[in-house]
């Protein structure tokens, strides 16, 4: 994996570093020793963090516990969770508890036993490659708002930019569209039948769907005149109007949606063009880089993909990013 990335990337100064050579750690016992002389202030800095995320509405992407310690015990190819047991004691999970002192943890460094959990982890990356920004997908994103409350305790500040959003459009779906008068941001933004419903404007199906809605939009405009007189002459009838309501534009809605389905399995090729727009473009109700691997773009497309990506795509515009093919 890492060659291929080396050579798809090669014109652009990718650096790749594998977390497994053996020896990098044993430069790390510095930050390795905050982690376990500072641990129950880093735990209480977390803790306050998680507060604060969780009264603006947020869940913190790592639950945090008294006896955190944000280091894991390695045995060859296996990792086990460190538990502060207090009295300056971590447990070992391992088939056979074992009971170790930060003195003991330090040691057990230059043996490559020690490793960092997903908080700490950035922690050392900084160190090890001083970072400008860190970008992110949603998900590391979110982690950074814990990791922002402790990374002051090794000296850090993390910028932190999300990761652009990009769909990529291939030429058959470029010709869809056109052939029906919509754009690839209908699939993003609309449902499906608000696409049909486009779809169908300016045919004689689409004025069909006016005059219904035209009928829709009357009867509530009718009976909320009605209801307001009524409310003064006699308020159980008023009452009544308003089910009666919910029920008439329910059944008109019902008739709308019919009425689409129905051309859309009667309209040649129709459906299918649809399904392959949503599959290709908004595959499974999800964005692309939530479904689509990136592969199956670069084996239709070839290594050129890479480089009309990297000269469409702003790193720094917010927006989600359409690429024509």
């Amino acid at each position: 994996l890492g060659s291929w990335l080396s050579r798809l990337f090669e014109p652009y100064g990718l650096v790749l570093f594998d977390a497994l050579t053996p020896g990098y750690k044993r430069n790390l016992k510095s930050l390795f020793q905050v982690a376990i002389s500072q641990r129950s202030q880093i735990v209480e800095a977390l803790t306050r963090r998680a507060d604060l995320l969780r009264e603006k509405g947020f869940s913190p992407q790592v639950k945090v516990s008294d006896s955190e310690s944000l280091i894991f015990w390695k045995e060859g190819e296996r990792r086990y969770k460190l538990e502060y047991g207090g009295k300056g004691g971590y447990e070992r999970k391992t088939d056979l508890s074992v009971k170790l002192s930060g003195e003991e943890l330090l040691k057990a460094l230059d043996d490559e036993h020690l490793a960092p959990n997903v908080l700490l982890r950035p922690i050392l990356q900084d160190h090890l490659f001083p970072t400008v920004a860190y970008v992110g997908g949603p998900s590391e994103v979110a982690y950074f708002s814990q990791i922002g409350a402790i990374s002051q305790f090794w000296g850090q500040e993390m910028t932190v930019f999300p990761r652009v959003g990009v769909t990529v459009v291939d030429r058959k779906s470029q010709r869809l569209l056109k052939k029906y008068g919509i754009k690839a941001s209908d699939l993003l933004q609309l449902t499906s039948e608000e696409v049909s419903h486009k779809i169908l404007q300016g045919s004689d199906s689409g004025q069909i769907l006016e005059r219904l809605k035209g009928v829709r939009s009357n009867i509530k405009a009718q009976l909320n005149s009605l209801q307001e007189e009524l409310q003064k002459a006699d308020p159980t009838v008023a009452e009544m109007l308003v089910g009666t309501e919910k029920k008439m534009v329910y059944q008109i809605e019902k008739l709308e949606k019919r009425f689409v389905s129905n051309h859309l399995t009667r309209a040649e090729n129709l459906g299918q063009h649809l399904d392959y727009l949503y599959s290709r473009l908004y595959p499974k109700g999800k964005l692309q880089e939530r479904v689509v691997n990136f592969n199956q773009f670069l084996s239709e497309e070839g290594t050129p993909l890479v480089e009309r990506l990297m000269e469409a795509v702003n790193p720094f515009c917010p927006s989600h990013h359409l690429v024509y093919l």
